[in-house]
């Protein structure tokens, strides 16, 4: 349990390089001040994170910056919007629930901001008829085919430049479109 909350720990500092109080920390991670000064001693062992009056911080690159850097295909969602679509490109594009622990660690965000990104992508997929389930720690989508290709369409217009949209869910959902040639014009 320790480890997990540990790299939990790591990936909050990792994803937002601003100094974090012990406080702060130990209320993230449902943890005693004590067991946070424990995680980082152990984290600054193998890992470039700092301490000082203000807090620990990570003093590398963020995982945003080497992500983004090194796979442009595939950027990190930043925006609200972007991290709606991804959330529900994901949802589309498995055919088990996601775990949101998972997902968080994937995008680099926090489960607490990751359940108000599920919050605005439920009150976008209300407008196609389609539904958001929870279950615990894993979320699904709940619908119709053919209300998910409405959706689908709708973020692609909205994301013209289609980063967040997953090329194989569109292919699959509009087999008569030729993609290559439609990312070729935009």
């Amino acid at each position: 349990m320790s480890e997990k909350k540990e790299r939990k720990m790591l990936n909050l500092l990792k994803s937002d390089t601003d100094w974090h109080s012990v406080q702060e920390l130990s209320i993230f991670l449902d943890v005693s001040d004590r067991t946070v000064k424990k995680y980082y001693k152990t984290l600054a062992e193998n890992q470039p994170v700092i301490s000082s009056k203000y807090g620990y911080k990570y003093n590398g690159l963020s995982y945003r910056k080497i992500i983004n850097e090194s796979n442009d295909d595939e950027k990190i969602p930043n925006t609200k919007q972007e991290r709606i679509f991804y959330v529900l490109n994901k949802l589309i594009s498995v055919n088990s629930p996601i775990n949101i622990y998972d997902l968080s660690a994937e995008i680099f965000t926090s489960e607490s901001n990751l359940k108000l990104v599920f919050g605005d992508a439920e009150n976008y997929v209300k407008k196609f008829d389609l539904e958001i389930k929870k279950q615990g720690d894993y979320f699904s989508i709940l619908g119709n085919e053919s209300d998910k290709r409405y959706m689908l369409s709708d973020m692609l217009y909205k994301e013209s430049d289609g980063n967040f949209i997953n090329k194989v869910a569109i292919q699959e959902n509009f087999p008569e479109v030729n993609l290559d040639s439609l990312y070729a014009i935009t």
